[in-house]
């Protein structure tokens, strides 16, 4: 189904809307929360697949605890905003985009209300001295981890799941839950990268590896056509009040 008949059929059963193109989808501008309820729900039931952008006063007040130890026990943090009448959603730790190993710094996301500005007045946890400061997130394109898709998040995600290695109907995170044999395409060890390096390509191992680095590329770029070849969805704004 395309994106003109996906329209057609929001505008006879919900009403007019404003409709802008972005980022490969089509935004969805609804005049009133009833009517971006009634859209939310007409999409369900047809299937499509879509996303929501909660409205500014609804997403979560979002700080960094800093100068904890890295083996801080996230329950102690939460024991602590529960004693100290903070409205927190989650506490994260926060790791290395690499190595992912673990930071001394913890994120804390908390309903946006007039209480929980008060957390920047915090000193102390478990007898600890913190810095407060507020979340400026990372310089990275966001990613759902849903339908593997750019600029939204995996909670407000109502697109079809897709997993990365079997371009199949299913999240990633269950299938990080099996596991599964070693992939057809290994990395080579330290030792046999040598074999790489001058005349030595025209060695077995050599050759062996130029058919892996190949096989590699390939993959590579089948996985970034699969990326960018994706249908047009729809997205909605919630409004604002």
């Amino acid at each position: 189904m395309n994106t003109k008949t996906i329209l057609d059929d929001i505008h006879k059963v919900c009403g007019p809307t404003e409709n802008k193109f972005g980022n490969g989808f089509i935004k969805v501008f609804p005049s009133s929360h009833d009517q971006h309820q009634e859209i939310q729900n007409f999409c369900k039931t047809q299937g499509y697949d879509f996303y929501i952008i909660p409205p500014i006063e609804k997403r979560p007040f979002k700080v960094v605890l800093k100068d904890l130890p890295p083996n801080m026990n996230t329950e102690d943090i939460k024991t602590f905003l529960i004693n100290s009448d903070y409205p927190f959603i989650k506490v994260t730790q926060l790791t290395q985009l690499k190595t992912r190993r673990p930071l001394p710094f913890f994120l804390v996301d908390l309903v946006k209300n007039e209480r929980a500005q008060k957390i920047y007045d915090s000193r102390q946890i478990n007898r600890i001295s913190i810095t407060v400061e507020p979340y400026r997130g990372r310089n990275i394109a966001q990613q759902c981890f849903r339908c593997n898709l750019f600029h939204h998040n995996a909670a407000n995600c109502q697109i079809t799941p897709r997993c990365l290695k079997c371009n199949g109907s299913r999240q990633i995170y269950a299938r990080l839950k099996k596991k599964f044999p070693s992939p057809l395409v290994s990395i080579p060890a330290k030792q046999d990268m040598l074999y790489l390096t001058g005349d030595a390509k025209n060695s077995p191992k050599g050759q062996q590896l130029s058919k892996i680095e190949q096989t590699t590329s390939n993959l590579i770029i089948e996985t970034s056509l699969m990326l960018i070849s994706t249908e047009l969805g729809i997205m909605f704004r919630s409004p604002t009040p």
